[in-house]
């Protein structure tokens, strides 16, 4: 993993970390998941080749929808269980929990 690669995923690892317990451990990607989705950004901004199953992408991009808005309700204030209990509001395609 290059540089840059690395302290992103550093970053989204420590961030990973942070979210509430019972986020966590019900979300459908992992630490791996997080890694591979730091390589694939990299090769298609670099336009690497890469190969990656429609399924698998479209699971990485619900699980960056979810963190995104997540963050963005953290910063306007709102708690962890309050975002929490939104979440049933999710289209069942696109639950990010298991």
């Amino acid at each position: 993993m290059k540089s840059q690669a690395c302290i992103s995923y550093i970053k989204f690892i420590v961030y990973f970390d942070n979210l509430p317990l019972k986020m966590k451990d019900n979300l459908i990607c992992t630490k791996e998941d997080i890694r591979e989705i730091i390589k694939l950004r990299n090769d298609i901004s670099h336009f690497n080749e890469y190969i990656i199953k429609e399924e698998k992408f479209e699971k990485y991009i619900e699980f960056l929808e979810f963190i995104t808005i997540y963050a963005l309700f953290k910063l306007l204030g709102f708690s962890d269980e309050y975002f929490i209990n939104i979440k049933r509001f999710y289209p069942k395609k696109y639950l990010v929990y298991n």
